[in-house]
């Protein structure tokens, strides 16, 4: 139990990037590392949005637990 508890909150700390920046790369196909997140918000509904910018785009991008995930690309 110790050792499955302890490679689970180790696993969490070698990630350095956050959910939403993962969210956005495999949603949007830029590298996590290019990915920068701004106006993330918590709902009380367990929806989580935020809004991306990687390659040149901007995204809006929201995670919910049961309906999974989406970014779509915002033409200005």
């Amino acid at each position: 139990m110790i050792i499955v508890t302890l490679s689970l909150w180790l696993s969490g700390c070698l990630n350095k990037y956050t959910m939403s920046e993962q969210v956005t790369s495999y949603n949007t196909g830029c590298a996590a590392e290019d990915v920068q997140v701004f106006d993330e918000v918590d709902n009380l509904n367990s929806d989580h949005t935020w809004t991306a910018k990687c390659g040149g785009k901007t995204y809006l991008c929201s995670d919910h637990s049961s309906a999974g995930s989406v970014c779509y690309e915002v033409t200005e």
